[in-house]
């Protein structure tokens, strides 16, 4: 996800690209510079330099622990110009009940659900099945289905604060929102592939969807994106479709870049990070899908997805 991006703005004309990585990590990306960075404190010297020397600054990382959100506000405090949402919107879409909440008053279909803290236990007289998840969860970190009350008694003291919520069956999908000051450009709803083991390990997704279930689920990340403060970027939008087309929730908001970007860009004809850019500064731009099916997974590999291409074309 990192590199594609990299990569696709080092395509962009008179345009440079410096990337932060765990010195830890393997990362070679054609024509950027890379800074690997040991510590904490020179992470935090070197973000605070780099953006400000920088046109934009991009930031990836989870949301849990305040990952995100504590780097994008080093960037705006040093005086960086953020590709991507302030802080404001990366802590409301952190906070799973606030964010719910906040669907809930816009009138955008969410999962009803509550708040637990950390020592409770699951309410057994909630309506089962359920999904218990971190508050500031990403990635599907500990995030379970919860069958019936028998499982609820069985989980004990809960050891984070999470957020309960009813189960929606369904077709999961994400969609990827180019968001800027004079509108919102929803990309092409992507399949995710999740693990059928209750805790919905993401293992990649594919494109295109059927055209009824990518209206739908474009239309609901449209309306989520709206509910937030100040989008800007790339923002992804999790959604579960009924199937045939019934019952429609938006679950999450992903305030970053996801991992559908390896799969768009590789069914994109133009470059999407010129995309980015040119929304963020409220400019129009032309951007056309071709109508392979793709398949990509959560390392970054992409391959012809005939199955998808196939269920994509059916009336």
């Amino acid at each position: 996800m990192l590199a594609a991006l990299a990569t696709d703005f080092s395509r962009l004309p008179q345009c440079s690209v410096t990337v932060l990585r765990d010195h830890r990590i393997s990362l070679d990306i054609a024509d950027c510079t890379i800074h690997p960075v040991a510590a904490a404190d020179e992470e935090r010297n070197m973000i605070s330099r780099i953006a400000q020397e920088c046109d934009w600054t991009v930031v990836i990382a989870p949301e849990f622990n305040s990952f995100l959100l504590d780097r994008v506000e080093l960037v705006a405090s040093a005086g960086g110009r953020l590709l991507g949402p302030s802080a404001e919107t990366i802590a409301l879409a952190a906070n799973k009940s606030q964010l719910a909440k906040q669907f809930s008053r816009a009138g955008v279909p969410t999962p009803d659900g509550c708040t637990i803290h950390r020592g409770a236990t699951v309410p057994d007289n909630f309506t089962f099945p359920a999904v218990l998840k971190p508050l500031d969860g990403a990635g599907s970190l500990n995030v379970q289905l919860i069958p019936n009350k028998a499982a609820a008694r069985e989980i004990g003291e809960i050891d984070f604060d999470g957020r309960l919520e009813r189960f929606v069956d369904g077709t999961p999908v994400s969609v990827s929102v180019l968001c800027g000051p004079n509108g919102n450009r929803p990309l092409p709803a992507c399949r995710q592939h999740l693990s059928d083991n209750g805790q919905f390990t993401y293992a990649g997704g594919s494109l295109p969807l059927p055209e009824d279930l990518a209206t739908e689920a474009r239309r609901l990340a449209i309306a989520a994106v709206q509910t937030l403060p100040d989008p800007l970027g790339y923002i992804g939008v999790d959604v579960v479709l009924g199937n045939p087309i019934g019952e429609a929730c938006v679950i999450e908001v992903n305030p970053r870049l996801t991992t559908s970007y390896v799969g768009l860009r590789a069914a994109c004809r133009q470059n999407l990070a010129t995309a980015m850019i040119a929304i963020a500064l409220g400019q129009s731009t032309e951007l056309s899908f071709r109508p392979d099916g793709i398949g990509f997974d959560t390392c970054g590999n992409t391959w012809i997805d005939s199955t998808s291409q196939r269920d994509a074309s059916r009336e």
